[in-house]
């Protein structure tokens, strides 16, 4: 059992370089307007070497980790006060870098954040457009952000690959005319995020109804999903 507090939800696991695992999640508090994220970082026996609460990004209601390249963490998460995002950027010891805080005012709901070939950040997940891809550079600042929607008005991304080409290849879900059942759909773009190719699978009867999670380039250039 790990951080044993009332209204605490786990968001992520991921292993680390020491076969070891790093944890992220969130704290609800009902006597502050704010919730708290965290990450816990376990050996490979699943023992609690240290828990870092992060208690400055406001009200997180979802909080997604993930490993970077200098041995440290980056954190995003929904920032439902500012309707934007929240980023931590720590050490390898869970200690903070920086944190920032993006005020969209579009709700946007990340899934997925993964690191550039730039050292840089990408996120994606869904907004009230569709799809979202934002870029942010190695110190947390604003690249670009973008929007991809289809005739449906109804996509939600789930997951982003890095591809050799540095573009990006999305993968999410969509709902498929005339019969509105699930259809996933992959979006591919340049360094920029500018869409080159969207291609939709499935969805044409009950038995395409079909909701895809995970998205990786094969070394043939192909994907599997």
């Amino acid at each position: 059992i790990y951080y044993q507090a009332s209204d605490v939800k786990g968001a992520s696991v991921l292993q680390t370089n020491d076969s070891g695992y790093i944890v992220s999640g969130f704290k609800q508090s009902y006597y502050s307007p704010y919730n708290y994220g965290f990450l816990i970082k376990l050996n490979k026996n699943g023992d609690t070497m240290w828990l870092k609460n992060y208690q400055n990004i406001y009200n997180i209601d979802k909080i997604l980790a993930t490993k970077i390249f200098d041995d440290g963490y980056f954190l995003i998460g929904r920032n439902s006060l500012w309707d934007g995002l929240s980023m931590i950027k720590t050490d390898n010891y869970g200690d903070t870098l920086w944190t920032k805080i993006y005020k969209f005012g579009n709700n946007p709901y990340p899934e997925t954040a993964t690191q550039s070939l730039d050292s840089g950040y990408i996120i994606t997940g869904s907004d009230p457009s569709g799809v979202f891809l934002f870029k942010v550079n190695k110190n947390g600042d604003s690249l670009w952000y973008k929007s991809y929607s289809n005739s449906v008005g109804y996509i939600d991304g789930v997951d982003i690959s890095l591809i050799k080409d540095s573009g990006y290849v999305i993968i999410g879900q969509t709902l498929a005319l005339p019969h509105y059942y699930n259809a996933m759909i992959i979006i591919k773009t340049d360094a920029s995020g500018d869409t080159l190719w969207t291609k939709t699978y499935g969805g044409s009867d009950i038995s395409s109804d079909c909701i895809a999670w995970s998205i990786r380039q094969t070394k043939d250039n192909g994907y599997i999903i």
